[in-house]
């Protein structure tokens, strides 16, 4: 299955999802498949409840590597170091509510982690400030009603 609608990467990002993928093309079913040659060469039935879980995390990585597939053929690499008049993937902004300012990333889901303040694109916060600049008002829908905003800088 292909998407048609490109996901956004910054180039640190794409490089890791391509590591891991040529890791579990190589390593990872190499080492799958010495196992089950070994349960196998054991003499152990395949009912085994180790064989089967081993089965099972076959079928995990086969579906990560597609899912990674499909990232990497559907990655646009963002220029980090870009320069942003208007909120973007890859911009780093700050917003100010009431004298407090919250700074973050804007990046694709697939780099979203609240912990880093990077927020996804196609969240509340994303979708609310896509296309705005500096001294723009945005309304960003929360668990707790409507909050308002104002982008007080991008890069």
């Amino acid at each position: 299955m292909t998407r048609d609608k490109k996901i956004t990467l910054t180039q640190k990002k794409y490089k890791q999802l391509k590591d891991e993928h040529d890791e579990l093309l190589t390593i990872g079913r190499k080492l799958i498949a010495d196992k089950l040659d070994q349960y196998r060469e054991d003499g152990r039935n395949e009912d085994d409840s180790m064989f089967s879980e081993l089965l099972q995390e076959k079928v995990l990585m086969e579906k990560r590597i597609e899912e990674i597939d499909e990232i990497l053929e559907n990655a646009e690499i963002t220029d980090e170091n870009q320069v942003c008049d208007i909120i973007g993937v890859g911009c780093d902004i700050t917003l100010e509510k009431d004298g407090t300012t919250r700074s973050m990333k804007i990046v694709s889901g697939i780099e979203a982690d609240p912990d880093e303040n990077k927020v996804s694109e196609d969240s509340p916060v994303g979708k609310a400030v896509i296309g705005k600049k500096v001294g723009d008002e945005v309304d960003i829908e929360t668990p707790i009603g409507t909050q308002s905003y104002k982008v007080v800088k991008v890069q």
